[in-house]
């Protein structure tokens, strides 16, 4: 499976950035299939997702609750997997969906196919 991962560098204070060199590990290690794409300016992940999703089986958000949403709103197929890594300041919208904030704990819900319980 190819997964897209859509990652604000500046989110969390740049938590983002330290957390997808363990997205990167333990993806590798899996030996999953997968492209970053970094966001550029306030909207881009909406528009990186709108771009990537038709061709996509899952898109993962790395950073916080504001790139999350811009993720969600580029996403149109109910086909299409989201993932979140919870990488910002509150991670509010993650933590509301059971998503673990430890960084190899939500990866490993990606890679092992678990869905985040409400």
């Amino acid at each position: 499976m190819q997964i897209e991962i859509i990652a604000n560098p500046i989110a969390g204070g740049g938590k983002s950035a330290r957390a997808l060199e363990t997205v990167k590990k333990i993806l590798d290690s899996a030996n999953e299939t997968y492209s970053i794409h970094w966001t550029q300016f306030p909207g881009h992940g909406e528009e990186i997702a709108s771009e990537l999703e038709p061709r996509s089986e899952m898109v993962v958000a790395v950073g916080g609750d504001g790139t999350v949403m811009e993720v969600l709103n580029g996403v149109s197929s109910q086909e299409t997997r989201v993932g979140i890594i919870p990488a910002g300041m509150g991670n509010d919208l993650a933590r509301c969906l059971g998503i673990p904030e430890e960084i190899n704990r939500a990866t490993k819900v990606l890679t092992h196919g678990q869905r985040a319980k409400n």
